[in-house]
């Protein structure tokens, strides 16, 4: 699978902010609790106060700290700042006069919030864990996968790793669950059915497509679940092919999940060059 999947929506948002949120989405993400302000106030000045409040607001919801903590939207800044009682907002340019004192704050977050590194287990694992579920029995896309995981990361206060080491994850993960059902689906035939299969790659004498790639054409428009599982079922006995394949597939596949055949069949039954089990699959 092609390891940069990611949406154009997905590629500017990843990890930073992406516009200036409404007033409804800052009261909604942005709210400081009684612990929070705690916290907060017993910092003295008035720009590492709004700085640490940015920092921890920033990772509650992008799961990340910014490079530059200073690059929130102004909406976003103004709303702590009225909640800690902050008369002028455009303090904040000044906390990064002291630049080790944002990242003692980050430190000081990661703490006292339980914030994890990625690469840090069990999370790690179970996060794997649930990918290789998710993409066992669902048909989800790459690029919805990639955002599932990122929402999971965010509510369990694991930050983010960089882009390409997700992306690279949620391909891995999602290609070993679809080699699993090829593995699972090429054991299903016996000996009969194997040479029956095998016949449905070979392009008849004067024909220009295989009987596999005719039936494609047949049901590209309108492929049901059955049909992903029963390849004899032909809306017309008489299509050229359809004798052919007649009985191969006579096959249970009640221990898989359903859902996942159809998607075999959707994505890589087109694919000409795969190599075994994937193309007896």
């Amino acid at each position: 699978m092609p390891v940069d999947f990611r949406t154009a929506d997905q590629q500017r948002s990843y990890g930073r902010y992406a516009g200036e949120p409404s007033r409804a989405r800052v009261r909604q993400y942005f709210p400081l609790d009684d612990r929070d302000r705690g916290v907060i106030d017993q910092l003295r000045e008035d720009h590492t106060r709004l700085g640490f409040a940015v920092q921890l607001a920033t990772v509650r919801f992008l799961g990340t700290f910014l490079v530059n903590p200073r690059d929130v939207p102004t909406p976003a800044v103004a709303y702590l700042a009225e909640q800690l009682r902050i008369a002028d907002p455009t303090c904040l340019e000044r906390y990064l006069d002291r630049p080790a004192t944002h990242r003692e704050h980050t430190a000081d977050i990661r703490r006292q919030y339980g914030y994890r590194d990625f690469s840090e287990q069990p999370e790690h694992f179970r996060l794997v864990r649930w990918l290789h579920t998710r993409a066992w029995l669902s048909s989800e896309r790459p690029s919805i996968l990639f955002d599932l995981a990122t929402a999971r990361l965010v509510e369990r206060k694991v930050l983010l790793p960089g882009v390409t080491t997700l992306e690279r994850l949620v391909a891995s993960v999602r290609d070993r669950a679809i080699e699993r059902l090829w593995q699972r689906l090429a054991a299903a035939p016996d000996g009969d059915q194997r040479t029956r299969l095998d016949q449905l790659l070979v392009v008849p004498a004067g024909e220009r497509v295989s009987p596999l790639e005719r039936m494609i054409g047949v049901f590209e428009e309108q492929l049901l679940p059955e049909a992903a599982c029963w390849l004899p079922i032909y809306p017309d006995p008489h299509q050229p092919g359809a004798q052919q394949v007649s009985g191969v597939l006579e096959l249970s596949h009640e221990a898989e999940a359903d859902n996942r055949v159809t998607v075999l069949a959707g994505e890589q039954v087109a694919e000409r060059h795969r190599p075994a089990p994937s193309e007896l699959a």
